[in-house]
């Protein structure tokens, strides 16, 4: 019998849906946070109250390309969790979150996403290449459609498989945080059809769907809710800088924003 001790904070034994090296396999549940901590980087996610399960794992090596959504030196591993919230067997939320879990270079480039201008809602106090990014949004994503084999479809079809059914769109609230060795980025997914809001039309195209921020006026109903998410998105901004710098506890966790 072979036993890897990956995590004494997580209490982890790797099975084949795990990767080597990662303190994750499908099917576990967590509740209030999660402790990462890799080559004396410690990192905690905030979660939203309930139980998260895990649906997906990957790893991947980082990027040299300075545009892209990675570090712009190579080296260094990153790994890629996604989480769901499955309530009465709907999908209320799900997390994509990544970090370093192998760190042997330096110097994180700015992410896409902080350079949109079609965002629902976005600040950006620090985009430095190579030193620090602070940034963070809301916009909305179609979440049935995903590449073969990726770690997207094979979240959707764990979800699937717990009987729950896909939302045609979510309303996320993205997060970025890194500095000159660490990066720690978070997406929180809501589902507006768990709320009781009606499916958008013309999800087909960001240009012509209902939740686009130039024609959201037009659906009060929508709109209203993507109002809530970002009030919830600024709150919720103060935990996740906790969880990048090591210091979120279980008081906040207990106060936490509610949506």
């Amino acid at each position: 019998m072979r036993i890897l001790i990956l995590s004494l904070t997580l209490f982890v034994i790797f099975t084949s849906n795990g990767f080597a090296g990662l303190p994750f396999k499908v099917g576990q549940t967590y509740s209030n946070f999660i402790q990462l901590s890799k080559v004396g980087v410690k990192y905690q996610l905030p979660l939203p109250k309930g139980e998260w399960l895990v649906t997906a794992v990957n790893d991947r090596a980082a990027q040299r390309s300075a545009s892209a959504s990675a570090q712009a030196t190579s080296g260094t591993k990153l790994a890629d969790i996604y989480l769901a919230n499955i309530v009465q067997g709907k999908i209320k939320m799900a997390i994509a979150f990544t970090y370093p879990y192998e760190l042997y270079s330096s110097g994180w480039s700015v992410p896409k996403f902080c350079y949109r201008d079609n965002l629902h809602f976005d600040e950006r106090p620090e985009l430095y290449s190579g030193t620090q990014t602070d940034c963070w949004g809301i916009s909305i994503i179609p979440m049935g459609a995903a590449r073969k084999g990726s770690a997207a479809a094979r979240s959707i079809a764990m979800i699937q498989k717990q009987g729950a059914k896909i939302p045609t769109l979510s309303v996320y609230a993205r997060y970025y945080r890194a500095n000159y060795s660490e990066y720690f980025t978070a997406g929180y997914y809501f589902n507006p059809e768990f709320y009781g809001i009606s499916k958008p039309g013309n999800v087909g195209s960001f240009k012509t769907v209902d939740y686009n921020p130039n024609l959201i006026g037009d659906f009060p109903e929508k709109k209203i809710f993507v109002d809530n998410v970002i009030k919830w998105g600024k709150a919720w901004k103060k935990l996740f800088d906790l969880g990048f710098e090591g210091k979120l506890g279980m008081d906040e966790i207990n106060n936490q924003p509610i949506f």
